[in-house]
């Protein structure tokens, strides 16, 4: 399991301005991390950033307008850091079926 939070880890890094994750590959490490940034682009208004990550990792349109009714900054934050991570490791698990 360790290789598909690697693999996601390097695409959400790949594909964002997020920087490389160096914490535990776990669920909960992972969501961590990108909360961490999710948190920092609302703290700072940067809410269009946040659409265009959102966008390029391919969370569902709905979930993501879900997420920000929750209202909270950190209630947001960690719906869309959930939603991203999962989303990641879905085209992990993904990409390793073809492979094989």
């Amino acid at each position: 399991m360790d290789a598909l939070w690697a693999d996601a880890a390097r695409h959400l890094t790949r594909k964002t301005d997020l920087p490389d994750y160096l914490g535990p590959l776990t669920q909960a490490g992972l969501e961590a991390w990108v909360a961490q940034h999710v948190q920092a682009l609302l703290t700072h208004g940067q809410f269009e950033a946040l659409v265009q990550l959102c966008y390029r990792v391919d969370v569902p349109e709905t979930a993501f307008r879900q997420a920000i009714e929750l209202r909270e900054p950190p209630s947001i934050a960690a719906e869309l850091a959930r939603l991203l991570v999962a989303r990641e490791l879905e085209k992990a698990k993904s990409r390793r079926s073809y492979r094989t």
